[in-house]
C-alpha cells in the first residue's frame, strides 16, 4: 500500500509540474495575444476601436495582477488555480466585447471559443477539473448576451450556433482532457517502473563489480544479437517471396503453354492437370510451413490422433504426387502392410512429403528409396537417397528453422526439416539422419504405435 500511496504522489507532483509550465505559457500567450489581436479591431471594428483597446489593456494589466498576487500562495500549490483564472478572464473579457459590439451577432464570439479550445490544449487539466472554468466561462458569455439584449435575444439563431460551436469545443475538451488524463497517468506508472528496473539493474551491476566496459560489451551484443534477427527476418521474407513467386511463374508459364496447346489440339488435359496439382501443392506446403512455424513458436501446434494406416497412407502419397517418378524408376517403395497406430494423419503426410521432396532435390537425380516396416512397438519409415550428402559438422545444424541443404543452389523456405522435428516430437517419436559427404543421406523416422 505504501508504494501505491508513494506512486500517486510522485504523480501528483509529475502534473502539478506539467501544469505550472503550462499556466506560464498560457500567461505569456494572454499578455502578448490581446494586444495583438488589436490590430484585427482596428481593420474589423473601427468604430469600435477604442473600446475594444480599452478591454484588451485592461484585461492585460488584470492578467499581469493576477498572477503576481497569487504566484508565491498558489503558483506552486495550485497551478492549476491560476491557468484556469487566466483563462476565465480571457474569456470572460472577449464575452464582454461580444457584448458592446452586437451582442448574439458579434463574431467575436469565436475568441471564446479560441480560448476554450487553447486551454484544454495547452493546461493538462486531471480528470474534469476543466469543467471547473469552462462552465463559468460559458455561463458569463451566456448572461452578458441576455443582459446587453434586454433577455430577449435579438438574434436566436446566431445564437444557437454560437452556442453550439462553443458546447461542443467544450464537450470534446473535457473528453479529450479526461482521456488524456487517463493516458498520462497510465505512461507515468510505466516510466515509474522502467526507472524501478533500471535501479535494480543499476545496483545489481554495481554488487557484481561491474564496469562499464562490460556493460558496453553487453550492449554490443545485444545490438549485435538483435541487427543478426533482423538479418535473418529479412533474408526469411525475400527467400519466402521467391519461392512463393517461382511456382507461380511455373503455372502462369504452363498455363500459356496449355492454351497454345488447345487451339492446336495438342493438349494432354491429364498431365496437365497432374502439373498444375503438383505447383498447387509445392504452393500449399509453404504456405502450411509458415503456419506451422508460427504455431509451434506461439505453443497453438496440435497433434489430431486418429487411427491411421501408415502403409495405406504412404502408398496415397506416392502415387497421387510421385507417380511419374517410380514409373521413371526414381522412387523405390518397399512399405509393409498393416501399419496401423493412432497418429495425424495429416501432419504425417506433411513429414513424408519434406523428406522426399528434399531427397529429389539434393539427390543429384539418382534413385530414392522410401521404405516402412514395423520394428517391436515402433513403426519405422526411412527415406535414401544417393545424392550430394551432408558434412558432419552441418548435421547438427540442419533441423534448425531456416536452414538448407549444401546445394550452391538453394532452395525451399529452410522450415522443412525444422517441422518435421517438431511433428515427430509431438508423436513422442525421433528422427535420425545418417549421411556422409558426396555418399547420400539417410533420414530416419520412428514412430511409437
Amino acid at each position: 500500500m505504501k508504494i501505491l500511496d508513494d506512486k500517486d504522489k510522485q504523480y501528483r507532483q509529475f502534473v502539478e509540474d506539467e501544469q505550472r509550465r503550462a499556466t506560464m505559457t498560457l500567461v505569456i500567450l494572454a499578455i502578448l495575444l490581446f494586444p495583438l489581436f488589436s490590430f484585427l479591431d482596428f481593420f474589423t471594428q473601427r468604430d469600435h476601436f477604442e473600446v475594444l483597446s480599452f478591454i484588451r489593456f485592461t484585461t492585460v494589466a488584470i492578467f499581469i495582477a493576477v498572477f503576481f498576487l497569487l504566484r508565491k500562495k498558489f503558483f506552486y500549490a495550485q497551478p492549476f488555480l491560476i491557468g484556469s483564472l487566466i483563462l476565465m478572464i480571457a474569456a470572460t473579457s472577449i464575452s464582454v466585447m461580444c457584448a458592446s459590439l452586437n451582442g448574439s451577432g458579434s463574431p467575436y464570439y469565436g475568441g471564446v471559443n479560441l480560448v476554450l479550445l487553447a486551454g484544454v490544449v495547452i493546461l493538462p487539466g486531471e480528470g474534469f477539473q476543466n469543467v471547473r472554468w469552462i462552465l463559468p466561462s460559458l455561463i458569463v458569455y451566456v448572461f452578458l448576451i441576455l443582459w446587453v439584449e434586454h433577455y430577449t435575444l435579438l438574434n436566436p439563431q446566431i445564437f444557437i450556433n454560437n452556442m453550439f460551436f462553443m458546447g461542443s469545443t467544450a464537450i470534446v475538451g473535457v473528453t479529450s482532457g479526461w482521456q488524456r488524463s487517463k493516458e498520462r497517468k497510465k505512461s507515468f506508472l510505466q516510466f515509474l517502473e522502467i526507472k524501478k528496473t533500471a535501479t535494480l539493474l543499476s545496483e545489481d551491476l554495481q554488487s557484481k563489480d561491474s564496469n562499464i566496459e562490460s556493460l558496453a560489451e553487453e550492449i554490443v551484443l545485444k545490438k549485435i544479437e538483435a541487427q543478426n534477427a533482423l538479418d535473418l527476418r529479412n533474408s526469411f521474407i525475400s527467400i519466402a517471396s521467391h519461392e512463393l513467386k517461382t511456382p507461380l511463374t511455373s503455372l502462369n508459364l504452363q498455363l500459356e503453354v496449355g492454351k497454345v496447346k488447345e487451339i492446336h489440339g495438342e493438349l494432354n488435359w491429364k498431365s496437365f492437370v497432374q502439373s498444375f496439382e503438383l505447383q498447387i501443392h509445392h504452393i500449399t506446403l509453404m504456405i502450411d510451413d509458415m503456419l506451422d512455424v508460427s504455431r509451434i513458436q506461439t505453443g497453438k501446434f496440435i497433434i489430431l490422433r486418429q487411427e491411421t494406416d501408415i502403409s495405406q497412407l504412404l502408398t496415397e502419397i506416392t502415387n497421387r504426387y510421385y507417380e511419374n517418378k517410380i514409373s521413371e524408376e526414381k522412387l523405390f517403395i518397399d512399405i509393409e502392410t498393416g501399419l496401423m497406430g493412432e497418429w495425424d494423419s495429416f501432419k504425417i503426410e506433411q513429414v513424408i512429403l519434406n523428406l522426399l521432396s528434399n531427397a529429389f532435390r539434393y539427390g543429384l537425380l539418382r534413385p530414392v528409396r522410401l521404405t516402412a516396416k514395423k520394428e517391436s512397438k515402433n513403426v519405422v519409415i526411412t527415406v535414401e537417397d544417393q545424392g550430394m550428402g551432408i558434412a558432419q559438422e552441418d548435421m547438427s545444424r540442419i533441423f534448425e528453422k531456416f536452414e538448407r541443404g549444401p546445394s550452391k543452389n538453394k532452395s525451399g523456405l529452410g522450415l522443412g526439416l525444422f517441422i518435421c522435428k517438431e511433428i515427430i516430437s509431438a508423436h513422442k517419436g525421433e528422427i535420425f539422419l545418417q549421411s556422409e559427404l558426396g555418399k547420400g543421406s539417410i533420414f530416419k523416422v520412428v514412430l511409437p504405435i
